[in-house]
């Protein structure tokens, strides 16, 4: 059976946000996290917690596997978007960035790279703009919100440049990698 169009796929969207202290100051030690689930371009649920680094970090949450959001289940059988993955999957734990990576990750940054090539950069807020999405980066779920309508635009600008399936987007991804390293002689 073929792929299903890559706008079409049901779509988790992650959005990750470090909380200020009560000082007001950006710290490592609170994170918020959020997905929401898009179905033909539609927001069908969303899923919201908020949890210590440490939390993330203690060998005992590691030995259980610990899923916050029961992302297993919330994004069972979807393309999981994630603007900047390496980055975000970066700040999760062992267990939490294992969910994520055993599922269909699409990196909007990639897909943008792909997508808009000559764009003046690939940060979230940058690529919203330029795609007419409101660049909303103040929560969570606000990120999760413009991360899914980032990768609803851009799969189909991809979709016009032939590129309609997931496979065909990895395989194109990994392409751009391998030139972008090529083309470097410092990696």
């Amino acid at each position: 059976m073929p792929e299903p169009p890559l706008a079409k796929q049901v779509c988790t969207a992650v959005g990750m946000l470090s909380l200020p202290s009560p000082s007001g100051e950006k710290t490592d030690g609170q994170i918020s996290l959020a997905a929401i689930r898009l179905v033909n371009g539609t927001i069908q649920s969303t899923a919201r917690t908020e949890f210590e680094t440490q939390w993330l970090n203690s060998p005992a949450n590691e030995a259980e596997g610990p899923d916050p959001l029961a992302l297993a289940r919330f994004s069972e059988g979807t393309v999981v978007a994630l603007h900047d993955a390496e980055r975000t999957l970066s700040k999760l734990g062992h267990a939490q960035r294992d969910v994520l990576e055993a599922a269909n990750i699409v990196d909007t940054a990639s897909m943008a790279r792909l997508a808009m090539p000559m764009a003046d950069g690939f940060s979230l807020y940058l690529i919203a703009e330029q795609l007419g999405v409101e660049p909303r980066v103040d929560s969570a779920e606000s990120i999760a919100r413009t991360t899914g309508k980032i990768y609803l635009r851009l799969a189909k600008a991809l979709e016009n440049r032939g590129i309609r399936s997931y496979s065909q987007l990895i395989h194109a991804v990994r392409q751009l990698e391998e030139q972008s390293n090529a083309s470097n002689p410092y990696l």
